[in-house]
């Protein structure tokens, strides 16, 4: 693991302290997602800072499931009352509809006013 990788997420977890967007309450991330937003972009870019646990383990990455929760999920049917949904589906329902509150809070950091992290 890369040394520098915790002093990053020290850095990450104080910008978001000092801009008050680290908190739920406030219908923002909080410092621990903040932190797990970080490691994905770690493990995503090209090339790689972190390792993903698949490497890890040994295993090898499989795109045989889509990343995207919301497409793994089964859909709801949108037109009814949803009455007789099982627990599989108020799940998905719910993961939907907290889905779209994340990305509602990411636009409204995007569009704040950004500022240098120093």
């Amino acid at each position: 693991c890369d040394p520098r990788v915790r002093t990053l997420l020290f850095v990450v977890k104080r910008w978001a302290a000092r801009r008050a967007i680290n908190d739920p309450r406030a219908s923002f991330p909080n410092s621990y997602t903040w932190c797990q937003l970080l490691i994905a972009y770690l493990q995503l870019c090209s090339p790689p800072v972190l390792p993903s646990l698949t490497s890890l383990a040994g295993g090898e990455w499989s795109d045989a499931w889509s990343a995207d929760p919301l497409l793994v999920l089964p859909a709801l049917d949108e037109g009814g009352d949803g009455g007789g949904e099982g627990e599989p589906e108020r799940a998905a329902h719910e993961l939907r509809r907290d889905h779209a509150a994340v990305l509602e809070a990411a636009a409204a950091v995007a569009a704040a006013s950004p500022e240098s992290v120093a």
